[in-house]
């Protein structure tokens, strides 16, 4: 009459007093006849139905109510109804009893338990679920007791007999029903693992940060169907219920602040510990695919960089020497280097290879027209044994290239040398290119004094591939090495 909501006003609940007087009066003494006192107890059953029916009205819109009802009404009703059905219907029936009534008023428990655990509201969130199971599992055993009637009452099948047809039947015909009916009285199935990330990496990879937004909160109502979505200014670590089930707290993620979603299902259940559960992968789902979309833009914008790095410094100021040259032969060279170049850059965006012995025969090929242009002499000795047959990332070939030119271009600048000598070889995929002359050698570094931009950027596209940049001074001209791994990527 009064839990969860009050369906009479209290100045009647007295009433029931005079009620359970006489029935107890009636139960001791049997002064009314024995088959009254049981029809008597047929009457808080059929009020307490009543009262359920009532409860269901006025708890119209109240999630939590309407949770609370669920458990109770079924507890309460199923443990007095197998208490009656055990005891009071043999009797009036004129039949034997069942079992003794001691035993017969154990269901009861199950009713006084109920309310206990109602009324303390012990793990409310998950009353709901707890409810659908009894009542499935009570289903199947009053439809399993229904069919062995049946059989043998209509049929005249032998007990034996007629209790393994009805288990039968019963598992063909309500087992397969059970799932179904468990997805539409529980709500919605959590979704597959696989399923839920690819979600995830859908709205992580949403081009945009208010699309990107909408789309979560486009997820958010399609999983768990709550009436409002809310941003809140509260730090939220990770998702909590609150308010009795009504509300879930979602961490911010994708872009968009912390969320408070409210009331679940469409504003029919609570939030339980799956829904948490839920929540929590979906928030580590959503944090893997966020790192995969930010590596990925890292991935762009570190190739974006680098390619912007080698228009400027290879394309860009070929194309700008070849602008101040008299000779229009030199002009044309400089266009064939610089569109060279272009294909070398394109090579690497398309992810082309290309063989080292290639690699290696176009090095020697540059240096030796640079060197012979100049009036230098020039030695690079073919190995006598062929390279290892390795096919390289294109941006190996770029960076070791603009490397290798660039100490090219230093001898003809500065080393005042008239005859230089090269040597390439492979060991363990490394590459060791070496290149000396008989110049003037390197100068010491005053105090404070730089690197010129020229091998500063050199040493750096090296260290990129993880190689390194070797100088070496001698009594006579330089000795400058470099060692590039030839397995990396760039």
């Amino acid at each position: 009459m009064n839990f969860p909501r009050a369906v009479i006003r209290p100045r009647l609940w007295h009433l029931a007093l005079p009620v359970l007087i006489i029935s107890g009066a009636a139960g001791f003494t049997a002064m009314l006849g024995v088959k009254l006192v049981f029809r008597s107890m047929l009457i808080p059953v059929l009020l307490m139905v009543g009262f359920v029916i009532a409860q269901w009205r006025v708890s119209r819109g109240d999630p939590v109510a309407r949770t609370l009802l669920r458990w109770l009404g079924l507890t309460v009703l199923l443990g007095t109804g197998i208490g009656v059905s055990v005891m009071v219907l043999p009797r009036l029936t004129g039949g034997p009893p069942v079992t003794a009534n001691a035993f017969a008023l154990l269901p009861s428990l199950l009713a006084f338990g109920g309310v206990a655990i109602g009324v303390g509201r012990y793990r409310l969130f998950d009353l709901d679920r707890w409810a659908y199971r009894i009542m499935l599992t009570a289903v199947g055993a009053l439809a399993l007791m229904v069919v062995d009637g049946a059989l043998i009452f209509f049929l005249r099948f032998q007990p034996p007999a007629a209790l393994g047809l009805a288990l039968l039947g019963t598992a063909l015909a309500y087992l397969p029903l059970r799932s179904a009916l468990w997805r539409l009285m529980a709500g919605k199935v959590t979704p597959i693992n696989s399923h839920l990330f690819q979600s995830a990496a859908e709205v992580a990879f949403t081009p945009g940060v208010a699309a990107r937004k909408e789309a979560w909160r486009a997820m958010l109502m399609e999983l768990f169907e709550p009436l409002e979505i809310a941003a809140t200014a509260e730090e939220v670590d990770k998702p909590k219920r609150r308010t009795d089930g009504l509300e879930l707290s979602i961490p911010a993620t994708a872009g968009d602040s912390a969320l408070i979603l409210r009331y679940p299902g469409k504003g029919r259940r609570l939030f339980s510990a799956d829904h948490v559960s839920l929540a929590r992968e979906l928030i580590a789902f959503m944090d893997k695919a966020e790192a995969a979309r930010d590596s990925y833009r890292r991935g762009v914008m570190e190739e974006r960089g680098r390619i912007a790095q080698d228009l400027h410094d290879d394309v860009g100021a070929r194309l700008l020497s070849s602008l101040y040259r008299p000779d229009v032969d030199q002009v044309r060279a400089d266009v064939r280097s610089a569109m060279d170049d272009i294909r070398v850059i394109v090579g690497g965006m398309a992810g082309d290879h290309i063989p080292a012995s290639r690699m290696l025969a176009d090095l020697r090929g540059e240096m030796a027209t640079r060197l012979e242009d100049a009036g230098l002499t020039f030695e690079w000795p073919v190995p006598e044994s062929s390279y290892p047959d390795l096919n390289l990332d294109f941006w190996i070939y770029k960076n070791v290239r603009s490397a290798h030119r660039e100490i090219v271009s230093n001898v003809l600048r500065h080393a005042k040398a008239r005859h230089v000598r090269a040597s390439a070889r492979i060991e363990n995929e490394v590459l060791h290119l070496c290149v000396e002359d008989d110049g003037v050698g390197m100068a010491a570094k005053k105090p404070g004094e730089r690197e010129g931009n020229g091998m500063r950027n050199t040493r750096r596209r090296l260290e990129q591939l993880g190689g390194k940049l070797i100088m070496a001074s001698g009594e006579s001209g330089l000795r400058v090495e470099i060692a590039v791994p030839l397995g990396t990527r760039a």
